[in-house]
């Protein structure tokens, strides 16, 4: 056990060590883990560094500079407190920490300090204790680039989803900043052709959803925003790869916000005899009415719970939301976003005349959330195909 353990951290030695022969290194975007059935949408850019065992897989970015890991255990301890004091003892780490609740686990987020060698590492460590599971993801880097790799080591712990379910909840990192479900929802009510639906949300869950758009945001800056070419669709430069991991984060956190509101919907799209094929041009039409509204943030985007609360937003936030609220309704629907357009517009796979895009083997017809357009509509100008990158939300097929 004791050899074993020693491989936890000599990954930390790699961000000193100058290495003559550079380990293989494989391509990670989203991970799953099937033997501990977890999930990760890793940082664009980052590797796997080791993944020789489902117990334990590490990450790096680039430049070898920081490192992302996770461990798992089966039937190892019985209380969150036993799986701290194991990680402090092992890592010899000190700093700060503070317990939370993730999923109705009981969980630990700390900020800690331990040396590899004679140099020292700082970084987040995240302890979830999920009954005979138990899962440690760490981020960290030399002390002096902590600052640097700050806040794509929190955007990598926010992906962990140990769960199927887990996939469309907030994020642990998301969760501790503030609960979920929220304490204290207050009722806002939300208006569609008379009708008076209720979501339930708070002060505090709202300011959440921002925090992670405007963190999230802050990592697209890393990947040359002002040398942006038209992509190749076949082979996504890594900007384009980011932009799609920016809004997969995004959705992910306010899927389940969503919920409450998308089952007032289909009672009420059921109670005035909409027919189901017409829903999607009927949320659309509702949607279309809304404001448009940039925030003064470099992310300039509103959280969806708060493009329906302010029935205010952009062409991202409206997508979004349309794309959240049709899921959650039973049809299948992309975004699809473009730098060349400055623009967005979502695409549903339901039957119609117009405009399409194919992707993974579906055909999308286009969805025009900032003008009055029907389903299948868009601007002459925006028609071309190749001026659109595709973010798309379904799980990635198992390896």
């Amino acid at each position: 056990m004791k050899c074993r353990l020693s491989r936890w951290v000599v990954a930390a030695f790699l961000l000193c060590a100058t290495l003559a022969v550079r380990a293989p290194q494989l391509e990670a975007q989203r991970f799953r883990n099937s033997a501990y059935d977890y999930y990760l949408d890793i940082p664009i850019g980052w590797t796997v560094l080791h993944a020789e065992s489902a117990e334990e897989v590490t990450f790096t970015d680039s430049e070898r500079k920081a490192v992302f890991q996770v461990l798992a255990f089966e039937n190892r301890f019985d209380s969150i407190e036993r799986l701290g004091r194991f990680v402090r003892e092992r890592f010899d780490a000190y700093g700060d920490s503070a317990g939370f609740t993730y999923n109705g686990y009981d969980s630990l987020l700390a900020d800690y300090r331990f040396s590899a060698g004679r140099n020292e590492l700082r970084g987040y460590f995240l302890l979830v204790h999920a009954g005979r599971r138990s899962y440690v993801v760490m981020g960290y880097a030399a002390l002096a680039r902590y600052e640097q790799y700050h806040d794509v080591l929190l955007s990598a712990m926010d992906s962990f989803a140990p769960g199927s379910a887990a996939r469309h909840l907030p994020g642990p990192v998301s969760q501790f900043y503030y609960p979920y479900p929220a304490p204290d929802p207050k009722t806002v009510t939300v208006t569609i052709d008379g009708a008076r639906l209720q979501l339930p949300l708070d002060d505090g869950e709202l300011e959440a959803t921002q925090v992670l758009i405007e963190r999230e945001a802050r990592l697209l800056t890393a990947y040359g925003r002002h040398a942006y070419r038209r992509p190749d669709p076949r082979n996504l430069p890594p900007w384009a790869v980011a932009w799609q991991r920016y809004y997969r984060a995004i959705y992910r956190d306010n899927f389940a916000r969503l919920a409450p509101l998308a089952r007032q919907l289909d009672q009420h799209f059921s109670a005035t005899a909409v027919p189901a094929g017409r829903i999607p041009r009927e949320l659309l039409a509702w949607l279309q009415g809304f404001e448009y509204y940039q925030t003064g943030s470099l992310s300039r985007l509103l959280s969806p719970p708060l493009t329906l609360v302010t029935r205010s937003g952009d062409c991202d936030s409206l997508g979004l939301t349309y794309v959240i609220l049709l899921h959650h309704l039973g049809f299948d629907a992309i975004l699809l976003v473009s730098s060349e357009y400055a623009h967005a517009v979502a695409g549903v796979d339901v039957a119609g005349d117009g405009w399409r895009y194919r992707f993974e083997g579906r055909s999308y017809l286009a969805a025009e959330l900032t003008a009055d357009a029907e389903l299948g509509l868009i601007d002459s100008t925006l028609a071309d195909p190749g001026g659109w990158i595709p973010v798309g939300f379904r799980d990635p097929p198992l390896p």
